[in-house]
């Protein structure tokens, strides 16, 4: 299973510039697919140097919480992530065991919402990670409405986004984002990539290597 790991570094006084002004680093996630929503994957408040690390593996989850700016979603039930399958949610308000004879693209998670009791359902894909050796558990990377009887799949990408801003949380629906991001993009090789705050761009850029 793949994994992957970033650095992020900062100077003293930006750092502490940072922290005054009540900042976190927050770092979302790329799905495709009937992704919905993006939403803060992990946020924290930063070091000097801090390190990110996960791995490829992920947990589809359902929830009753708005799919809307600020909103947190609370995940109520969860299953391990089966790739290439499609996992009913059921009336019983969990996952069931997978559609048979139905195989869905390579890196593709899917969902039939068959929970009969409310018109629509959240739904999405949860993650885990590890912040400078503490193990962080799964949290939302997305976030979809998806009506009853319908169907969903998610793409995820090894492709984050990784941003400074206050008064977000993990697991909090971002349909907006003011700061200054950078896209950073992993696999086919690239399994670490450093970057460095710069007050300069108001952003993360990436530290040269060497």
């Amino acid at each position: 299973m793949p994994s992957y790991k970033l650095n992020i570094d900062f100077a003293a006084t930006d750092l502490g510039t940072l922290l005054s002004a009540g900042e976190n680093v927050v770092i979302t996630k790329t799905v495709n697919g009937s992704a919905g929503s993006s939403v803060a994957w992990v946020t924290f408040s930063p070091l000097e140097q801090n390190t990110v690390s996960w791995t490829d593996s992920y947990t589809l989850y359902a929830s009753t919480s708005s799919v809307q700016n600020g909103a947190t979603i609370n995940m109520l039930s969860q299953a391990p992530g089966a790739e290439t399958m499609q996992l009913p949610f059921t009336n019983l308000a969990s996952f069931g065991a997978a559609t048979p004879g139905l195989t869905l693209p390579v890196d593709t998670y899917g969902l039939v919402n068959q929970y009969l009791r409310q018109p629509a359902m959240t739904f999405g894909l949860a993650q885990e990670a590890n912040v400078s050796g503490t193990g962080l558990p799964a949290s939302p990377i997305n976030a979809a409405l998806v009506p009853m009887n319908h169907q969903a799949t998610f793409q995820p990408l090894e492709i984050i986004q990784v941003f400074m801003q206050a008064n977000i949380d993990s697991g909090m629906v971002l349909t907006e984002v003011y700061s200054n991001t950078i896209d950073l993009t992993f696999g086919a090789g690239v399994n670490e990539q450093t970057i460095v705050y710069s007050p300069a761009v108001g952003g993360f850029v990436l530290k040269p290597r060497g």
